[in-house]
């Protein structure tokens, strides 16, 4: 378990000494952002974080208040609410 924060720690470190712009900055913000949303951990968090680093196209046409759509709306799933509970779940998420 030790090894896997290392190496997370080492992902993050060396995605932080590429990063050249404030965009570049943001884009990793918003990245890891949807990564906790999804609850990713291990492997499929990295691969994640690589490819949504990755691709700036892809980052150009997703927003911020997006990405936080995409992580509320996953948690009201994981919750498995419906309905109006999700609809007001998913408002009180995003404020």
């Amino acid at each position: 378990m030790k090894s896997f924060f290392l190496a997370l720690a080492f992902l993050a470190g060396s995605a932080a000494c590429s990063l050249a712009q404030t965009g570049d900055e943001e884009r990793m913000k918003n990245c890891i952002m949807t990564a906790d949303g999804q609850k990713m951990v291990g492997a499929p968090r990295a691969k994640f974080l690589d490819e949504c680093l990755g691709s700036k196209a892809a980052a150009a046409r997703v927003v911020p208040q997006q990405l936080r759509m995409r992580s509320c709306a996953m948690e009201a799933t994981d919750q498995k609410l419906s309905g109006k509970v999700r609809e007001d779940f998913i408002i009180s998420c995003l404020k």
